[in-house]
């Protein structure tokens, strides 16, 4: 899926930070004309980059669709804008198409081993691309070529939408992720608190190790199927102090981190963004044949679109309505009361004392549907059966939604919260889940972790 072909200069690169001092009488010359552009392109490229960031900006949705072939599925990628990690535009000018049975049959032996039965994923990128065009005459030498007596007059800056099974790097879209859950794990407690907490120092010491080491140093979103490590405690910041202890780290982002993720791209590697990843099954009866025959390679039921790591930037005017869930921002108040929660259920028994530094992890189905009222002015909660984390009372709970389903169509934002309930001092807890968007909640599956530093209670 491309509009035309990547094509390249032989004029040698400008030093992008120079710009054109006119004078007059000045003779101008090609270069003079070439710098001009290359400062004010440079320009536009890094404050992209550097003041935005690079990803989806509007449109580009991937969708499969059926065709009258049974055996191939339709991969539509709609219209729409993007930057480039380089921070360059990209205009996909109307919906492009292509059938990825088709591109299976061509590429399904790039493997090393080749494609065979099971489950695989191919991604969807969208890459920078120029094309010389409008050739014009130019002054050419005695027994010219008619080659050498035509330019392209133009550069058209264009894309290329393709099929890969290599996901493009995007390690400045991997560190914001981390840095985003890091900050996440922040909570704000009073400055009274007993005996006083104050987490700044570990907190800018994990933002450091992501300058200094990269994304893998930091378990701020550990895979689900895995158990978190001690460090996800969540870091405890005084309410004095939390504002400048944020300050710090976001200091600690822009002069440490920052300058790391930008490095020019390799040799030879373009200039890509993810779009999605697509998942499918291949069966091919025991051979690798790829005839796409009526039984068909690829099971077209099988092919699921996924955005998952795909970069993505929304307008300044959309980040000010996300305001309202921040709150006003006029400083912290006191904690109030404890709200009122359902009836607990009777305790376990308590269990031998398990191993000093104790980590559990379970999980909750939570069964909707949770639907809001047309108005959409308030949201539905739900309350989960009371759970024993057979812990110690106090330790700390960490949530995070691993699956939920909805009505919403493919690529819409479904906002829900959930939070833990439980009374001071006890093993159980319960979870709640409020819907604050306009859509149904049919299933919400909720991962959680209870963690301490003390000796575990309950069941081993």
């Amino acid at each position: 899926m491309k509009d035309c072909l990547t094509a390249s200069t032989e004029n040698a690169p400008l030093n992008p930070t120079k710009r054109v001092n006119y004078n007059f009488g000045m003779v101008l010359g090609v270069d003079d004309f070439r710098q001009e552009q290359a400062h004010f392109e440079w320009k536009h490229r890094i404050s992209n980059l550097l003041l935005h960031g690079f990803g989806t900006v509007c449109g580009l949705q991937v969708t499969a669709e059926a065709v009258t072939d049974p055996s191939d599925v339709l991969i539509r990628v709609s219209a729409g804008y993007g930057i480039s990690r380089e921070g360059k535009w990209m205009w996909v000018d109307r919906d492009l198409c292509a059938r990825l049975g088709e591109w299976l049959e061509a590429h399904g032996g790039d493997l090393s081993p080749a494609v065979g039965a099971g489950r695989h994923t191919v991604y969807v990128t969208l890459c920078y691309a120029e094309c010389p065009t409008d050739l014009v005459p130019i002054a050419g030498q005695p027994c010219a070529s008619d080659e050498d007596t035509r330019a392209p007059s133009r550069i058209q800056e264009a894309y290329q939408v393709e099929f890969s099974w290599e996901m493009p790097d995007q390690p400045a879209e991997d560190a914001v992720r981390v840095f985003g859950n890091l900050m996440a794990q922040v909570e704000i407690v009073p400055d009274e608190t007993s005996p006083p907490v104050d987490d700044g120092e570990r907190l800018l010491a994990a933002v450091q190790t992501l300058a200094e080491v990269g994304t893998d140093a930091i378990l701020a979103s550990p895979p689900l199927s895995s158990p978190p490590a001690v460090d996800m405690i969540p870091f405890q910041l005084p309410a004095s102090t939390a504002c400048d202890t944020i300050r710090q780290a976001l200091v600690v982002w822009v002069t440490e981190v920052c300058p790391r993720l930008h490095a020019p791209l390799k040799p030879g590697e373009k200039d890509c963004i993810l779009l999605a990843c697509i998942d499918f099954d291949v069966d091919v009866n025991g051979e690798l044949d790829y005839s796409l025959d009526p039984e068909g390679d690829l099971l077209p039921g099988s092919v699921e679109v996924d955005s998952c790591t795909r970069p993505v930037l929304v307008p300044d005017r959309l980040k000010q309505e996300l305001f309202c869930f921040g709150g006003a921002g006029g400083g912290v108040g006191p904690t109030g009361p404890q709200g009122p929660i359902g009836p607990m259920g009777p305790a376990g028994p308590a269990g031998p004392p398990g191993p000093a530094i104790a980590v559990t992890g379970s999980e909750d189905v939570l069964v909707g549907p949770l639907v809001l009222n047309p108005l959409g002015t308030a949201g539905d909660s739900i309350l989960s059966d009371p759970i024993d984390h057979g812990l110690d009372g106090n330790a700390p709970l960490i949530l995070a939604v691993q699956r939920i389903t909805t009505d919403a169509p493919p690529g819409e934002f479904v906002n829900v919260v959930v939070t833990p309930y439980r009374e001071p001092g006890s093993t159980e807890f319960r979870i709640g889940a409020t819907n604050l968007s306009s859509r149904t909640v049919s299933s919400l599956r909720v991962r959680w972790w209870a963690l301490t530093t003390r000796n575990r209670r309950g069941p081993g």
